[in-house]
């Protein structure tokens, strides 16, 4: 096997070849540069960039590509950054256009792509025009500022049933709306963030519509013409609905209910343990302006299957992973890292950049290995981080010995996984010595035992085999979710955003979210989720089986309260 198809085995089981002979057209870079590069590693090889900006030292595309990209134009940067992060392919096809809608429509005309994907600006109408007019699956994404809904997601597909029209008319009043700025700090980073990971999944579906079948999507967007989906609202920010074009929708973005958007100023200096470092190095690439001290932990090497979906460009193949993380992340800050000294711990490394600092060392912790469990508690007692990702991706044995120490010593955490068939994905979160911990839910809840997704034989082979094949439309959303729960944890109690105080005050700790939705046939949806896109909650009101009166790890006594709970509902 060559060191390109290694490169691709973890995505080719769910999409085969579908991306090698297409081609996309992208509209604006500024914020689409994350469906971009996704679309990227994901296999997709022509794109065509239509943007003249360029990359301002601060801007959110500096900040996730890098400041050796500050002063070059956005598409010049993109491009670098795309064919470095998988220099095993020799064949990319990428060009660039200045961002004119004109300009747009004709090279529609001349080359239709089968993809139009970009952000809903001044502009948009014509873009929308030239799919329509050229039969062009499209999405364009907006984010009204400061109102509800947070994210508006516009998806045109030219067999929806969509009234056209009024589709036209709705583009042409939100491109004169104000958008959300990036200038609002790490929330509004969050929210873009979010919404870029939700164009990718529908960019996904409408790319390969087969691989798998989405009728989740397909009955709302195509046979509903229900072209127009929102996210997020002030209560709680992964509320999901369908709605056709209106001016309703209009009216919404400008008058609906404020969001709260807690300020920069509010966060505390935050010392980030990060252990396991796969998808969760998706997550350290964008926490960069949550916290200026991370201590990143994994006992592996990048191997060949991992930049297709982690944050590790291919060159960092066979180095350790926390050292190959530490260096990325300190380089997108500054182009010339130092190497500091930690002289307590000898086992870790230190590298500074500017006022980050990126503590790093190999350590595979594990249930089995007593000397591992001695190590991290004295790495904790040594460093006292005071916020903690286990991203270990195992939720038994390891992730409790790992979550059990950060309990006894007050340390708030998420523990992110994955469902088998990465359909959803789940965080559990432990706001330090209160409420339940990792141990009071994980495999005690409804979710845990009930039904799968449905699968076939050779699927089931494939997803219960260990290897959990996906793209990076399946692993951002978690990695994005977790960044604002870790983001609105790090938050003082009070200035935490009403929906993170709701759920742990209702001991509501565990959240689920779903890149796909399945109706089960006794009626319900799979783990409860009834919309793509959307996260729900479990907690203790939630535990089913046998564990009623017994004594938790950390002390507590859970009592069953629901005997069937609701992972049907």
């Amino acid at each position: 096997m060559s060191w390109r198809e290694n490169y691709f085995e973890r995505v080719r089981p769910v999409l085969g070849d579908t991306l090698a002979e297409g081609h996309v057209f992208v509209w604006g870079l500024q914020r689409a540069h994350v469906v971009a590069e996704a679309l990227a590693r994901t296999g997709l090889r022509q794109q065509t960039f239509f943007d003249e900006g360029e990359v301002r030292p601060g801007s959110a595309f500096c900040r996730t590509l890098g400041v050796e990209h500050a002063g070059r134009s956005r598409t010049a940067a993109l491009e670098a950054h795309i064919r470095a992060h998988n220099h095993f392919e020799d064949d990319w096809q990428i060009a660039s256009h200045p961002h004119d809608s004109e300009l747009f429509s004709r090279c529609c005309a001349a080359s239709p792509p089968r993809l139009i994907v970009g952000e809903l600006d001044a502009q948009a109408p014509g873009v929308l025009r030239a799919a329509m007019d050229h039969h062009i699956p499209a999405v364009l994404t907006f984010l009204p500022r400061g109102s509800t809904p947070s994210c508006l997601q516009l998806v045109y597909h030219p067999q929806s049933t969509v009234d056209r029209d009024a589709l036209l008319a709705l583009t042409k009043e939100l491109a004169t709306l104000p958008a959300l700025s990036e200038a609002q700090g790490l929330a509004a980073h969050i929210e873009h963030l979010e919404a870029a990971s939700m164009a990718l999944g529908l960019c996904r579906w409408l790319l390969a519509p087969e691989r798998p079948l989405r009728p989740d999507l397909a009955h709302s967007i195509i046979e509903r013409g229900a072209a127009i989906v929102l996210r997020g609202e002030p209560s709680w920010p992964w509320t999901v609905r369908f709605a056709r074009p209106s001016h309703d929708i209009a009216t919404l973005c400008v008058g609906g209910s404020a969001r709260y958007l807690p300020p920069d100023a509010l966060r505390r200096s935050t010392r980030l343990l990060v252990i396991g470092l796969g998808t969760a190095s998706l997550f350290c690439g964008e926490a960069l302006g949550l916290s200026k001290e991370m201590i990143l932990l994994d006992g592996k090497e990048v191997s060949p299957f991992n930049p297709v979906r982690q944050l590790y460009p291919s060159s960092r193949i066979g180095e350790p992973k926390a050292e190959a993380l530490a260096e990325v992340l300190a380089r997108r800050i500054c182009k010339r890292p130092e190497v500091g000294a930690f002289e307590t711990l000898e086992a870790l490394k230190v590298l500074e950049a500017g006022e980050h600092r990126f503590i790093n060392g190999s350590l595979h912790l594990s249930a089995r290995n007593a000397s591992s469990k001695r190590c991290f508690g004295e790495l904790l007692d040594t460093l006292k981080p005071d916020l903690a990702v286990v991203g270990m991706g195992r939720s038994k044995d390891d992730n409790f010995m790992a979550t059990t120490e950060l309990r006894k010593r007050g340390i708030r955490h998420v523990t992110p996984t994955a469902f088998p068939g990465v359909s959803h994905y789940k965080h559990i979160v432990t706001d330090g010595a209160d409420g339940p911990c990792y141990d009071c839910l994980q495999g005690h809840l409804a979710i845990d035992g009930g039904a799968a997704p449905t699968l076939s034989e050779q699927e089931r082979d494939v997803f219960y085999g260990g290897t959990q094949p996906a793209t990076l439309a399946e692993t951002l959303p978690s990695a994005h979710s977790l960044l604002r729960l870790v983001a609105d944890l790090s938050l003082p109690p009070a200035a935490r955003p009403t929906y993170l105080r709701r759920e742990l005050a209702s001991e509501q700790n565990c959240w689920v979210g779903a890149n796909r939705t399945e109706r089960l046939e006794g009626g319900g949806w799979l783990y409860g989720v009834k919309r793509p896109f959307q996260l729900v909650t479990y907690g203790i009101g939630d535990l089913v089986g046998s564990r009623a009166e017994q004594r938790c790890p950390c002390g507590r006594v859970n009592r069953v309260q629901n005997v069937l709970g609701r992972a049907g509902l």
